[in-house]
């Protein structure tokens, strides 16, 4: 029986076919499922003994596809939050690769362009690496830490789960409901120490780039 499967979603809406070739037809219940498998089966079955008067094993294949249709406001707002988090998390490669000895920048830029998970996002990282290098200009191309009485006044609160990116950015773990963090004035929340240890050598967020006072 179909209850007696492990089926991870609910059956509504349910449409049969035999064979790729057919039409879908829709039925009302797992009910006018379980006849029409009988039906098939039973019609296999006797197709099979008109050829063969000794019995033969009938083994049937049941694809059970669960299709979900979205409006399309709600698509475009999957949209819309897929790419705030890939470009979150692009600038927050492109503010790690910063930090890196001059020797190695270039090199690590290169291999975020070249990620297969950012693929449709080149144009944004060549805005992002251009913009990174605009703000570095005439630093030496060194990041400049945050000023110590910045980091000291930065607030600590309990994380709730409202988050968008559920992680903190620097050591990508998940952030527990409940527990502490420190949320910056960008309104981005990272773990304390992560946080502290980033801004002692960067003083702009790896998310969103903001400048936190440098005196």
């Amino acid at each position: 029986m179909l209850s007696d499967l492990n089926i991870p979603f609910t059956l509504d809406r349910i449409q049969w076919r035999a064979s790729p070739e057919q039409d879908w037809v829709s039925l009302r219940n797992q009910d006018d499922v379980i006849r029409q498998i009988l039906g098939f089966a039973r019609n296999k079955a006797s197709m099979i003994s008109i050829v063969n008067d000794h019995p033969k094993e009938l083994t049937l294949l049941v694809i059970i596809k669960k299709v979900v249709v979205v409006p399309h406001h709600e698509f475009e707002a999957m949209v819309i939050a897929k790419r705030v988090e890939i470009t979150q998390e692009i600038n927050a490669a492109i503010a790690w690769a910063n930090q890196a000895p001059s020797s190695l920048r270039s090199l690590l830029l290169s291999e975020i362009r070249a990620s297969q998970v950012y693929r449709s996002f080149e144009s944004l990282i060549d805005e992002a690496i251009r913009e990174s290098s605009e703000e570095q200009e005439g630093t030496g191309s060194e990041p400049i830490p945050a000023a110590t009485s910045s980091i000291e006044a930065l607030e600590e609160v309990i994380y709730d789960g409202e988050d968008s990116t559920g992680s903190c950015a620097i050591c990508m773990e998940k952030l527990v409901i409940g527990c502490q963090v420190t949320s910056i004035p960008c309104s981005h929340k990272f773990h304390k120490t992560c946080i502290g240890s980033w801004l002692r050598r960067s003083h702009m967020c790896p998310l969103c780039r903001f400048k936190l006072p440098i005196t």
